[in-house]
């Protein structure tokens, strides 16, 4: 059985933004899980697109060939939808998406 996890940031708040992405760049890069997917949710992604050192860490786990995720209504709202595209981001709707993923056995870490 494979192990899958999925980070689901959405806080508002800085260092738990930091924190999450913090674990999935971690998890990836020493292998912990076989499969772990990043979605940017909610607040979080406004926090994210004014904040250069959270825009780094994106950067950093891109750079380890893993997509990330963000949740297009949010980024929307928030008017950011242009910054998360920038940063590489696959801005898309994620009720589904997200579904999809538990269905598939993905455990959910949310910060």
């Amino acid at each position: 059985m494979s192990s899958k996890m999925v980070v689901i940031v959405t806080q508002a708040e800085e260092n738990a933004i930091w924190t999450g992405l913090f674990t999935a760049i971690k998890c990836s890069q020493n292998n912990f899980m076989d499969d772990i997917r990043l979605v940017l949710w909610g607040p979080s992604e406004k926090v994210i697109a004014e904040t250069p050192e959270l825009q780094e860490m994106i950067t950093e786990y891109r750079s380890l060939g893993k997509p990330v995720w963000a949740c297009r209504t949010c980024s929307d709202r928030y008017g950011v939808t242009e910054a998360m595209e920038a940063l590489g981001c696959t801005v898309d709707y994620m009720g589904s998406m997200v579904t999809g993923l538990f269905k598939e056995g993905f455990v959910p870490l949310n910060w």
